[in-house]
């Protein structure tokens, strides 16, 4: 196939390559809607971590007040569970 002569004709080839310019906005406009919708999981993912993350803390700092045998076992359960979650 040949070059296209003029901007016309390459203005042509590009709109029956890619289709209307209505389907590029609907195209875009999709994508920015998924966009949003993942920045909106990405936040409440990012405080679930964190929230995880301290409770994780808080809990092995709790094992430096223990003061028998039974107390830390409870405390390395809860442990457990923080880090499981």
């Amino acid at each position: 196939m040949l070059p296209p002569s003029s901007t016309t004709d390459t203005l042509a080839l590009y709109s029956r390559a890619c289709g209307s310019s209505r389907e590029y906005q609907r195209e875009n406009s999709s994508a920015q809607g998924q966009l949003s919708a993942l920045s909106s999981v990405r936040t409440v993912l990012i405080a679930i971590i964190c929230t995880s993350i301290t409770a994780w803390g808080v809990v092995l700092m709790c094992i430096a007040a223990c003061k028998n045998y039974a107390g830390l076992l409870v405390v390395r359960f809860i442990l457990g569970v923080c880090e499981a979650w």
